[in-house]
């Protein structure tokens, strides 16, 4: 931990037998200043944990030990509840048809489903994640992608309230979310200036706060035009008018690119835009490390076509 830190500048975090479980440490290690275990990044979080396998279950004594509580309350897992669906069937008896419908499922959970839900000869329906109204795209962005005047674009020219187009920005760190909506909002004629029409939103601010940026956004009278946020607006929210989506660096998997892509006009007619930014050292990937030898093989196991665009 300690040589990391000194060659990266990486916050490393050590949790095995040894670590300390005092009250004190812990209630240190999530304090304000010191968030090792909270989502979202930002200074003071830690960015490598070094762990012990059994840290994250329960110990001999038959208790949870600190790091596996705080995993489960801040890392949740895709809809737990698939894994208890063995459960349910046993309730229904065997003679019950079963049919499951997912639309993101992550690999893991569609094994489980074949498992412990479906019979062997079961019929697979497999569709496109496409939507016909949106229109993918990706983006190589000057510099790197925090480079507040990348999203400039976003911003109708010369800036006309009622023309504004509906755009919702996707960046999974907080303290850059929060300064991209403070730079756009900046771009404002004075009078339009720290009035709402450009927020950002993610999960350390109030509820109250959440509450009322989410309504200003969503509500097709709402004053909010511009929304930079986390995760937190990304699954399972029907976002009225959104025209633009914007995924500002590479997803983590394609079940966030598409959740998130869809959020774009989902109860509006017309056609909406989703577009990915990326930095150049994307372009430079080798695909064979990661058994991919063509653009096609790629675009086959995405299930999304994205176009490449200079503007």
């Amino acid at each position: 931990a300690e040589s990391i830190f000194k060659k990266y500048g990486l916050c490393t975090i050590v949790v095995n037998e040894d670590t300390d479980d005092s009250n004190e440490f812990w209630r240190a290690s999530n304090s304000h200043e010191g968030r090792f275990f909270e989502p979202n990044g930002g200074p003071g979080y830690g960015d490598i944990f070094i762990v012990m396998p059994e840290q994250f279950f329960r110990n001999p004594q038959g208790h949870d030990s600190r790091f596996g509580k705080i995993v489960r309350k801040h890392i949740l897992a895709f809809h737990d509840a698939y894994g208890q669906l063995n459960d349910i069937k046993v309730l229904f008896g065997p003679a019950i048809p079963w049919a499951a419908m997912t639309a993101t499922a992550t690999y893991h959970i569609l094994k489980t489903i074949e498992k412990r839900v479906l019979q062997p000869t079961y019929l697979h329906l497999r569709t496109t994640s496409n939507r016909p109204n949106i229109m993918y795209a990706s983006h190589c962005v000057p510099g790197q992608i925090d480079r507040l005047e990348n999203y400039t674009c976003f911003l109708s020219s010369p800036f006309d309230f009622k023309t504004q187009k509906r755009v919702l920005i996707f960046r999974d760190n907080m303290n850059a979310a929060v300064a991209i909506a403070d730079y756009l909002d900046s771009l404002l004629p004075p009078e339009y200036c720290n009035r709402g029409i450009v927020r950002h939103y993610h999960s350390m601010m109030s509820k109250g706060y959440q509450f009322d940026t989410h309504c200003d956004f969503t509500e097709s009278s709402g004053n909010c035009k511009i929304l930079v946020a986390t995760a937190g607006e990304s699954t399972g929210i029907d976002h009225p008018d959104v025209e633009i989506v914007c995924l500002a660096g590479l997803p983590s998997d394609i079940t966030d690119l598409n959740q998130r892509g869809g959020r774009a006009v989902r109860l509006i007619s017309g056609h909406g835009l989703c577009v990915l930014f990326h930095e150049k050292w994307a372009l430079d990937l080798d695909l064979a490390e990661y058994g991919l030898d063509s653009t096609n093989e790629i675009l086959y196991h995405f299930e999304v076509m994205f176009i490449r665009c200079d503007q």
